[in-house]
């Protein structure tokens, strides 16, 4: 099995409901880019990734030319694959666009194996530990303004968030 292509997404989707209550901004879109992987066996990979602003067009572009990279490549030989990315992004140093891409077609690779093998990617690294994941409410983007933390502090706490 071979990667044939890779096509990559850019989703725009409307903030219905901003970070605990926020004030919508006219304009707000959420971004993010889906990875689908192709195989010349017909199975196809999905992977996603996000980093928001106008840089995600430059996260776009990494994904396309990784995507150029990786084009033949065995997509069950994952870490080899990811080692290639990683090799070829070595200049640009550890974190920031190439690690995003990079995760993005990592997941999308495991994603093919999983259908390949017909079992989910948690079964595939060892299966769930928990049935719930908890989250938390971030109120980052209020520094300053007391009375509106505390205002989303209460929402998010009536929407039953326990970590804030």
């Amino acid at each position: 099995m071979k990667i044939q292509r890779i096509k990559i997404n850019l989703v725009r989707l409307p903030l219905e409901e901003p970070l605990v209550g926020a004030p919508p901004m006219p304009g707000m879109l959420r971004e993010f880019l889906t990875v689908q992987i192709l195989t010349d066996d017909g199975i196809e990979g999905i992977g996603v990734t996000t980093f928001g602003g106008k840089i995600v067009r430059t996260l776009k572009m990494a994904l396309e030319e990784f995507g150029e990279l990786i084009k033949a490549d065995d997509p069950l030989r994952t870490e080899q694959v990811t080692a290639k990315l990683r090799a070829a992004s070595a200049p640009c140093g550890p974190g920031g666009v190439a690690t995003l891409a990079i995760s993005a077609i990592d997941i999308a690779l495991w994603d093919i194996r999983g259908k390949l093998e017909g079992v989910s990617v948690s079964a595939l690294l060892g299966d769930p530990k928990r049935k719930r994941v908890e989250t938390y409410a971030s109120l980052l983007q209020y520094s300053g303004d007391v009375a509106h933390v505390k205002r989303n502090t209460t929402r998010a706490l009536e929407r039953g968030y326990k970590h804030i």
